[in-house]
């Protein structure tokens, strides 16, 4: 099931701690393949052509900030889900 099968699927504690189960390994394999690509080109920026936008804890935060900022009440909404929570998780790996 891709990462984002199983963001739509989140819905309960157990479903959402499969989804941040699902995205640390997204993250320990798109910094695998960086790693993996530094190695052939050292002059390549690090996280060009990455599925994530954000190569940092900060960056990470700050993205997924700016997405619930920037969406407001819209799918933030005052008491969240579950999901909610995994999308504000996934937003920071995608959110620029």
């Amino acid at each position: 099931m891709s990462l984002l099968e199983k963001l739509e699927n989140v819905t309960d504690r157990n479903t959402f701690l499969e989804f941040v189960k699902a995205l640390i390994e997204d993250w320990e394999a798109d910094k695998a393949e960086i790693i993996q690509k530094k190695k052939q080109n050292i002059y390549d920026p690090i996280w060009n052509n990455s599925e994530w936008q954000n190569g940092s804890i900060g960056q990470f935060l700050e993205a997924s900030s700016a997405w619930a900022e920037a969406i407001k009440e819209e799918r933030m909404p005052e008491n969240p889900t579950w999901r909610t929570f995994a999308e504000f998780l996934y937003a920071g790996k995608v959110y620029e």
